[in-house]
């Protein structure tokens, strides 16, 4: 299969998917698109992670054999199934060399969809997540985007047209296959039905990658202040308010907000972005697996908006500490996110 046709594929799959949950449901929708950039940061680059996109359905589970984490018993959890189509970019700070630039990040790059669920704990706030990651690293899609966002300056952007996406890790396109798992147990709970406004919810956060893409574990918090009709749903499935069970009658507030920071340490075995393929690599260019971080401080930051239980802004900071031997010493993007449920969910 061509790559132009992976791409048109996975688009058609995606929206036929979608189309079928709608019809299939009929009591909650809600769409999510993501964006991340370093052009979303202060004074950033176009290099290292460059940005990403991802457009996510989310939905009341139907198909309940798929093999993901959730709470079992229905009157005490909700599950939320969740399909998506992306993609996200990785390049060096050298942009206008042809050859492989030695000693930086490899150009690299991944188009995927996603496939999980969301299953809240509505009796202490507990959530698992749990998703398949499928697709192709080394296509010239991404590669593509950028040459074109550059040639066009958008975003103000000045930076060199990229010439080196032809030694992306895993050029021509090699095929993905993630598991990925998180769970978040609170500490301090937070909003409950009586509450209009809690000012901290201190959660622990736990998750696990395994495939031929990324392999690792991490850990850390989740903390929550000004949590304004905030419920446990509002970072993930943000349409579906926290206390929607008991009181799915009762008018939208005009506003549920929060603001957010999450550190996190990761624990990693195995980056294909930086290391090459895991099996019959044919990558020009990689990073020496005894040069490649094993310790790595994630953190990110931010705000997340509902507004009448419809519309969903987010804002973001992220950041990650030196992935590799050489690397830079901290590296940090924006994320904006932005969805829409066409009505106010299980009504």
């Amino acid at each position: 299969m061509s790559k132009s046709s992976l791409i048109r594929s996975l688009f058609l799959l995606f929206m036929l998917f979608s189309l079928y949950r709608i019809q299939a449901q009929g009591k909650g929708f809600q769409v999510i698109v993501t964006t991340e950039n370093d052009f979303l940061a202060i004074s950033n680059k176009d290099e290292n992670y460059t940005g990403s996109i991802k457009i996510e359905a989310q939905f009341p589970e139907v198909a309940k054999w798929l093999p993901f984490f959730k709470y079992k018993k229905p009157e005490e959890s909700l599950t939320i199934q969740r399909f998506g189509i992306g993609g996200l970019a990785y390049t060096p700070q050298n942009l206008a060399a042809s050859e492989p630039v030695t000693d930086d990040r490899p150009y690299a790059s991944l188009l995927f969809i996603n496939i999980g669920n969301t299953s809240y704990n509505l009796m202490n706030g507990a959530v698992l997540q749990s998703e398949f990651i499928i697709g192709a690293i080394g296509t010239s899609l991404p590669g593509n985007a950028q040459a074109y966002i550059h040639e066009h300056h958008w975003f103000g952007s000045k930076r060199d047209i990229p010439m080196g996406w032809d030694n992306q890790i895993g050029y021509h396109g090699s095929f993905i296959l993630n598991y990925n798992a998180r769970i978040e147990y609170p500490v301090f709970p937070g909003l409950n039905a009586e509450q209009k406004c809690n000012w901290l919810q201190l959660r622990l956060r736990g998750g696990a990658e395994l495939g031929n893409y990324t392999n690792n574990i991490k850990g850390g918090l989740k903390i929550n202040i000004l949590n304004l009709n905030a419920g446990i749903m509002q970072d993930y499935s943000p349409g579906v308010p926290g206390t929607f069970l008991k009181k799915a009658k009762d008018p939208a507030p005009a506003i549920r907000m929060n603001v957010f920071i999450t550190p996190e340490i990761r624990v990693i075995a195995y980056n294909a972005t930086l290391e090459g393929l895991l099996f019959s690599d044919h990558s020009v260019y990689k990073i020496p697996e005894s040069d490649v971080n094993r310790l790595v401080f994630d953190v990110n930051a931010g705000i997340n908006v509902l507004i009448k239980d419809r519309f969903y802004l987010k804002y973001a900071m992220y950041g990650r500490s030196q992935e590799y031997s050489g690397g830079k010493n901290f590296h940090y993007w924006g994320g904006i996110s932005l969805g829409y449920s066409p009505a106010r969910w299980n009504q």
